[in-house]
């Protein structure tokens, strides 16, 4: 019974020793931080709209960036780079400049929003644009119809 005692001493201190010794980055991987201001376009570069028109919007993401730190890296080292599966998805929030001067949400539903390539869902006035691998890039396309003048003046 004291061996017992001896050994489960033992193995309780080895545990706590080595949960001790783990670092966080043992734990959880490395964030990686990229900046890319080229992923998401309006097409043709517009920037005035008429009521019933549509804001066509275009996310291209190559395979090959750039960290913050300046390492270049491919996204399909990340995910199972499978073309028509493996994807990437950013959230859009569409703002209007009120008559007030302070800035409001515009209100988007999933009727406003024609997917074009891609995958795109409306949530809570909040746009997921899901861009799916097509063997060289992630892409997603869509289309805002725009219900009112006053959302873009």
């Amino acid at each position: 019974m004291k061996a017992f005692k001896l050994f489960s001493f033992f193995i309780v201190i080895t545990v706590c020793f080595t949960n001790t010794q783990c670092e966080d980055d043992e734990l959880f991987p490395t964030q990686i931080d990229i900046i890319n201001n080229t992923v998401v376009q309006i097409e043709n570069n517009e920037t005035t709209f008429n009521i019933n028109e549509s804001i066509i919007i275009e996310t291209n993401i190559l395979d090959e960036q750039m960290t913050s730190t300046g390492q270049n890296i491919l996204l399909t080292d990340y995910d199972y780079a499978e073309a028509g599966q493996s994807g990437y998805q950013h959230t859009l929030t569409l703002y209007k400049l009120t008559s007030f001067g302070t800035i409001a949400v515009i209100p988007l539903t999933s009727e406003n929003i024609t997917t074009i390539e891609g995958e795109t869902l409306v949530e809570n006035q909040t746009i997921t644009a899901r861009s799916i691998f097509d063997g060289a890039s992630y892409k997603n396309k869509f289309s805002i119809t725009l219900p009112n003048p006053e959302y873009f003046t």
